[in-house]
């Protein structure tokens, strides 16, 4: 469906759901909520509403605001996530049997960051994303790990499921010695909610972003370097801060490795 709507400029809406795998006793929906996880990431790459209908001391707050900022704003990735075009294509899949989901971010004309959601598959083919001139560093979300997917239409990388079973991945290019993949604690770690598009800029030894945030917030953004490396820098907003304020954030190749 989001496929249609996209193309009408309409938001697709994922529906109400539940952010805790919990029973509701006495609730409209009792639940129990068999996999929140993926509704509400699902919900976050619609583009459109993340609307939990817990009841009254139900709601997963951990999992709710890893979909926004502090004040409530959703991360949005720039398009409604949307079944993959291999699912289209007679050399992979059946269409009945293709769970392939994917969206992105762009964060400048050379920089896309693709969202792959595999529902029930575990093998992230090249052929789901858009070109890319340039290998990428892929990030498994629920692992916490990294792979090299070269720039190869035929490549294939076998991914762990997380503890839902499904499969969620950002894939982003490898340029000027970085992959930038963002806050990594949210569903959309690159928005531009977030990081506002046209200022990233890179070397070797750093990669300078532009970072948006409101009062107390504190944001750690990462990035990957070609041998597989995280590293991450953290930028910290006032608490007198009025409304949203902009800061600029930098990661050093110099900096200590970081393990999520």
């Amino acid at each position: 469906a989001s496929l249609f709507l996209s193309a009408l400029a309409i938001l697709p809406f994922k529906d109400g759901f539940l952010s805790s795998n919990l029973t509701q006793p006495g609730g409209q929906n009792p639940g129990p909520e068999l996999n929140p996880d993926r509704e509400i990431l699902l919900a976050a790459l619609s583009g459109a509403a993340v609307a939990v209908v817990d009841g009254v001391g139900y709601v997963n707050a951990t999992r709710v605001m890893a979909s926004c900022r502090a004040d409530g704003l959703v991360l949005k990735p720039d398009y409604p996530v949307s079944i993959a075009d291999l699912c289209f294509r007679d050399d992979f899949f059946p269409p009945e049997d293709c769970f392939v989901y994917e969206t992105h971010t762009d964060l400048d004309d050379r920089r896309r960051v693709h969202y792959v959601y595999l529902d029930r598959g575990r093998l992230l083919h090249a052929a789901a994303l858009a070109a890319r001139a340039a290998p990428s560093i892929v990030y498994n979300w629920y692992a916490g790990t990294l792979h090299l997917l070269d720039n190869r239409t035929d490549a294939v990388l076998p991914l762990r499921p997380g503890y839902e079973g499904h499969v969620y991945a950002l894939v982003s290019p490898l340029l000027d010695g970085w992959a930038f993949l963002g806050d990594l604690s949210k569903y959309v770690p690159a928005s531009t909610r977030r990081f506002p598009k046209g200022h990233l800029s890179a070397d070797p030894d750093t990669l300078t972003v532009l970072v948006a945030g409101v009062a107390n917030e504190s944001v750690t953004a990462c990035a990957a370097t070609a041998d597989l490396v995280l590293r991450c820098a953290t930028v910290a907003f006032d608490a007198d801060q009025p409304g949203e304020a902009t800061k600029e954030l930098r990661i050093s190749a110099a900096d200590s490795p970081a393990y999520l």
